[in-house]
């Protein structure tokens, strides 16, 4: 069986700066035993790609923490018994719907424990994505559960992700007297940020050129597998930022919005694509050639709607 290249499959990840520089951060809360922070940003600027990038590399790989991923979805009532659920569910539970709340509880702190012990760690990792759709009532429970774990010798690390008025949430906490939320959860924050220059592109773009191969360890980087000339996207880093300013001109888009990777990436999968040696097999990237395939793209609509 032949394997599709990731780019074709549109699976991949790529280590970008703003990756780089959040997976530092991390390391340092991990370093400190921080229990809990705030990573927020803009919407679709890339944070969730970016939390399941560190998870594997970071978490798995260099500390063998266990770590979990769910979404908050904003309720009009919030409900325990669907909070336990929810969690059972990104632990991967056989069961996690089949009982009341306080079996829930008590089955979701016995797995838990079960997948520490079993990685012989003393610390769980949760995301928790759209984090700003917490409630006082979520935060409770997630203490109950920080407290129970912490008095078994497993400390919680609790990583929320979401949109800029986490920060604010934290603020009213804080003004509210409710220090055991932010003491618990809250305690550091980083922001996450889309490309904002040229230094940027470039650096995206290198790592195309030089970071991340196909297979796996071949030394086959991802622009090596589709241009076998031995063209480097990054040296036409300059070319490809002159064509984003005249597009953004061309569509009234501000010339110093941020560009989510949400939005970069899929121009850099079909350069790879259209340009390289199943394409067109340029030898050079102009800047027509680049606005040509920005315009392949959703690019504009996705911009417009940021």
């Amino acid at each position: 069986m032949v394997l599709k290249h990731p780019v074709e499959s549109g699976n991949y990840l790529i280590p970008t700066p703003q990756i780089q520089e959040l997976s530092q951060t991390i390391q340092w809360w991990l370093e400190n035993r921080i229990t809990g922070a705030i990573i927020y940003g803009k919407p679709r600027v890339g944070k969730t790609s970016a939390m399941i990038l560190i998870g594997e590399t970071l978490l798995k790989r260099t500390y063998n923490i266990p770590y979990f991923y769910m979404s908050a979805v904003p309720e009009s009532k919030p409900s325990e018994s669907s909070f336990y659920s929810n969690i059972l569910q990104a632990i991967r539970h056989p069961k996690p719907n089949n009982r009341n709340k306080t079996q829930k509880r008590i089955q979701l702190l016995d797995y838990l424990l079960v997948i520490a012990r079993d990685s012989q760690q003393d610390r769980l990792v949760l995301m928790i994505d759209e984090a700003q759709n917490l409630t006082e009532y979520h935060y409770n429970w997630l203490i109950g559960l920080y407290n129970e774990l912490y008095f078994r010798d497993i400390q919680l690390i609790t990583l929320l992700v979401g949109q800029e008025q986490l920060n604010l949430q934290k603020q009213s906490f804080l003004e509210m007297g409710m220090a055991q939320i932010v003491g618990r959860f809250m305690v550091d924050s980083q922001s996450f940020w889309g490309i904002r220059s040229l230094s940027e592109i470039k650096e995206i773009l290198n790592a195309f050129d030089t970071k991340i191969e196909f297979p796996e360890h071949s030394g086959i980087s991802y622009t090596k597998y589709f241009f076998k000339s031995g063209l480097q996207l990054s040296d036409y880093s300059e070319n490809l930022y002159t064509a984003l300013k005249n597009i953004n001109l061309k569509h009234s888009i501000s010339p110093h919005c941020e560009i989510p990777l949400y939005s970069f990436i899929p121009i850099v999968r079909e350069a790879l694509l259209q340009f390289g040696d199943s394409g067109q097999k340029l030898s050079t990237i102009t800047v027509s050639d680049w606005e040509n395939v920005i315009k392949s793209t959703m690019y504009v609509i996705w911009m417009k709607t940021t």
